[in-house]
């Protein structure tokens, strides 16, 4: 792993949503240049955490939340950021797996 910029200096939290679906997008605001240092769930939602240095501009981060089994998208550069088990009640336990998007292979 690479080193945390010492201008990292306090770590957010970022909300996916919901995993409802079995697969879905979502876009985050972040610094620029944050570094994720965790993904999980809590309660209903899914979350990011990341070190970031709270005087830069924000960029929307694209992010996909994805439950095994389903199909990633094939049309998308993905790259993996971690993986967590959502419980569920009645319905049981989901393992839900995040990428961040960067990129349309159809846009090349």
């Amino acid at each position: 792993m690479m080193p945390i910029p010492k201008s990292h200096n306090v770590i957010w939290k970022f909300i996916l949503g919901q995993p409802g679906l079995y697969i879905f997008s979502v876009h985050v605001p972040m610094p620029i240049g944050a570094k994720i240092l965790h993904v999980d769930g809590q309660g209903a939602d899914a979350f990011i955490w990341a070190a970031v240095d709270q005087n830069q501009d924000t960029e929307e981060r694209l992010f996909w939340v994805i439950s095994t089994g389903v199909d990633l998208p094939k049309d998308r550069v993905l790259a993996p950021i971690g993986t967590f088990t959502q419980h569920m009640g009645n319905a049981g336990s989901f393992v839900w797996h995040v990428f961040e998007e960067f990129g349309n292979l159809m846009e090349a």
